[in-house]
């Protein structure tokens, strides 16, 4: 059952807990996340980021993306992640995303605000949640060359409280020392940081951006000190294709593809449902009732 990001996040906030967001590329890594979450009967945020999605050969599996997440009885959000283009965004809708992320941190304020308030508009008329990012988190998106957290692009508490207010926006992401990809150097979080920024904005669901890398007990002091989404990518799809390369030589390179796939895939679950459990996500019973998007 496809939800919306705001519905699925509207008691985070309070009951101090985060959901999941996973990033998927491909069909073999999209039925991992939506297995663990059917597996948990936990719901999720089920993403593509933007170099997967808007290409000619894409179409396929974007469709397939959303038909999975509908068959499903467990709530998941259809996400589209880090996208800087406003017609990539009105597709998304058209393919029945109920979430988009507008990405225009790299542009100076003004025109962040602008375009997000854009895209703000033009989506809740459709019913759609959205994200958008104020600072600057590290690395780059899909990057496995590992980075360092830039204390300068960290998210300032008091710009933070006046882009939500200016743009109405249903989650926002915020940096505090965390990075895409992975970390060159062990990750000192800001937490005193996200604190403030929790404090004045005391009802809108936060994400972390680059949560791949963390330690058990950095997630932990994420949630507890305010963040509500996590999102997840170089985690899991380094794992799937490290899982195949094992089988693969332990086979001494006989084995078919579908012999590869299988152990991959029940490793992706299981650090799915266990990376659930540290974000403190509820079972989807434990949840109010939603309403199919």
């Amino acid at each position: 059952m496809i939800v919306t990001s705001a519905e699925l996040l509207h008691d985070a906030v309070e009951q101090r807990y985060a959901v999941g967001g996973f990033d998927t590329t491909c069909c073999p890594l999209t039925e991992a996340i939506v297995r663990a979450a059917e597996e948990s009967q936990t719901p999720l945020l089920l993403m593509v980021p933007p170099f997967a999605f808007g290409q000619g050969y894409d179409d396929a599996f974007i469709r397939h993306m959303a038909q999975r997440c509908r068959e499903t009885e467990v709530p998941i959000a259809l996400h589209l992640d880090h996208s800087g283009s406003v017609d990539a965004i009105k597709r998304a809708i058209d393919y029945g995303f109920s979430s988009v992320m507008i990405d225009a941190s790299a542009l100076p304020w003004e025109e962040n605000i602008a375009l997000t308030r854009r895209v703000v508009d033009y989506a809740h008329e459709h019913g759609v949640s959205v994200e958008a990012e104020i600072g600057h988190v590290g690395g780059g998106e899909a990057a496995l060359d590992p980075a360092v957290a830039d204390a300068a692009g960290y998210t300032a508490p008091q710009d933070a409280l006046r882009f939500a207010q200016a743009t109405g926006v249903d989650l926002l992401a915020v940096a505090f020392g965390t990075v895409h990809g992975s970390f060159l150097t062990a990750p000192k979080l800001d937490l005193d940081r996200l604190r403030a920024i929790r404090s004045l904005l005391p009802g809108l669901p936060l994400v972390m951006h680059g949560g791949s890398g963390l330690s058990e007990a950095d997630f932990r002091a994420s949630v507890e000190a305010g963040i509500n989404k996590v999102n997840i990518f170089t985690e899991i799809s380094t794992l799937y294709t490290a899982e195949i390369a094992r089988a693969w030589q332990t086979s001494g390179g006989k084995m078919h593809l579908h012999k590869a796939l299988a152990p991959a895939e029940e490793a992706v679950v299981r650090c799915i449902r266990h990376l659930m459990e540290l974000f403190g996500t509820p079972k989807a019973s434990e949840f109010p009732e939603m309403k199919a998007f």
